[in-house]
């Protein structure tokens, strides 16, 4: 099979402005003119039919005089290189030359929109219009005249894996009608899974079934602040998961796990009571030494894995808190929350019970308890003295049975060391004699030399009034 003409088109959806026609040939390329029963067919080639065009018209000719002459074939959407093949049985094929079809081609964003409140119209409605390959705008795209087999018709949805999916849902009219070649949406709204969420950004996705998508640029809804509360605020660092696998569904476990932690026998925490802040990925950068430190020493079996992981810090940094009925209760939590946060490895096997697995975990900051004005809490000094009193009492008790102890010990020791006589002036008569029962001669020498002091100090006062008397 050869080429005789070549097939030139103009918009989609209409026939080709020059019909293809092929002849067949013998191997010497001379045309078999006494062919009148071979049948030729035509279809794209695959390789330059990205959108899936069709190819319209009758595809299949029986040829005459060895020509085979095609009369209104067409294709249904534009395109800047199509190839046409031709074929038949027992024959070899051949293809026509790449053409472009003219028409709409692709979905192009005019207007971006901009998020405002969830469950309000966007605060910035998109535009789109309708171009063909080269991003020229079809002015001539109306709803029931485009150049394509259906409507012209743009319907917007929430790409998967943004914003606040599964649970968030796209409001309002979705679909929107072209008008010289332009679609205006008009009254959307996004309803996000919820304040509680850390949201990613949310991305619309503007689609045509003939038609190439074309995405918005990212944009975010807010929320109606929450009431007043005291709070308990926490940032941990998540090891072993990144930004695209904390989504919703990952985050609701995350929840569901702080606010069973944070419920005791006279407080019960809600999964909506727990508002996810933050969630931003942490790569290569410094982390709080001193909480990796405590969290080390709660278990050394973690001490290697701790080590690696304050060593190269990555993973996603989760910042939280706890909404709470009261300033005690506040409290109470943040105490609750200090012994998983801090015990290493017990946030992370606390989520994998729940099916989220991360490798371990490592506090940035807090827990840290705070009122509804913005003020940090304390743990209050309780009046009640009676442990302070049982404690000081214990005390002197203690120190009476110490002293008690030593005075004994100083007092046999005394008894070893020191023993009166019975004399009139107690003059001690030995030292070192535990229980002196001999004379004097038992007695150590000084004490002796003392004995004889008096005795001389006696001899001299006798001496002395003798000498009175004589004179007298």
């Amino acid at each position: 099979i050869d080429t005789t003409m070549q097939p030139v088109a103009v918009f989609a959806g209409l026939q080709l402005a020059t019909q293809p026609r092929v002849r067949i040939t013998d191997d010497m390329a001379i045309t078999v003119d006494a062919d009148f029963t071979t049948v030729v067919n035509a279809e794209l080639v695959s390789t330059s039919n990205p959108r899936r065009a069709v190819l319209l018209g009758d595809i299949s000719v029986r040829c005459c005089w060895g020509q085979c002459l095609f009369t209104d074939l067409g294709v249904s959407k534009a395109g800047e290189a199509y190839v046409i093949s031709f074929w038949a049985p027992g024959l070899v094929s051949v293809v026509s030359e790449p053409f472009e079809v003219l028409g709409p081609s692709r979905i192009a964003v005019s207007v971006n929109p901009e998020g405002g409140l969830t469950t309000q119209l966007l605060e910035t409605q998109p535009i789109v219009r309708i171009t063909d390959e080269r991003g020229t705008l079809m002015t001539e795209c109306q709803e029931q005249s485009c150049h394509m087999d259906s409507g012209a018709v743009v319907t917007a949805v929430i790409k998967d894996g943004t914003g606040g999916l599964p649970l968030a849902y796209l409001q309002g009219n979705q679909t929107a009608v072209v008008v010289d070649g332009i679609a205006n949406f008009t009254d959307l709204s996004v309803f996000g899974a919820g304040r509680g969420f850390v949201e990613f950004g949310y991305v619309l996705v503007f689609s045509h079934v003939e038609l190439y998508l074309a995405e918005a640029e990212t944009f975010s809804v807010k929320y109606p602040p929450g009431p007043r509360a005291p709070i308990v605020y926490a940032k941990v660092l998540l090891f072993g998961i990144r930004r695209q696998r904390f989504g919703i569904p990952q985050q609701q476990v995350f929840r569901r796990v702080i606010a069973r932690r944070a419920t005791a026998e006279e407080i019960e925490t809600t999964d909506e009571e727990v508002i996810l802040l933050t969630a931003e990925e942490r790569l290569n950068e410094p982390a709080d030494a001193g909480a990796g430190r405590r969290s080390v020493a709660n278990a050394l079996s973690g001490l290697l894995r701790r080590r690696r992981l304050l060593a190269d810090p990555e993973g996603l940094a989760v910042a939280f808190h706890v909404e709470c009925a009261t300033e005690e209760e506040a409290l109470e939590v943040r105490e609750l929350l200090e012994v998983m946060l801090l015990l290493d490895g017990e946030l992370a096997r606390e989520l994998a019970l729940d099916g989220l697995l991360i490798e371990g975990s490592l506090l940035l900051e807090g827990p840290t308890a705070y009122s509804a004005d913005g003020q940090e809490l304390f743990q209050p000094v309780t009046r009640d003295n009676t442990a302070g009193i049982v404690g000081a009492v214990v005390g002197v008790l203690l120190a009476i049975a110490c002293g008690f102890g030593c005075y004994v010990s100083w007092w046999k020791a005394r008894k070893r060391a020191l023993i009166q006589s019975e004399d009139e002036d107690d003059l001690m008569w030995a030292i070192g004699v535990e229980y002196p029962k001999d004379d004097v001669d038992a007695a150590l020498p000084w004490m002796a030399e003392k004995v004889l002091d008096k005795e001389n100090r006696f001899v001299e006062e006798a001496l002395s009034l003798r000498s009175i008397s004589s004179k007298a």
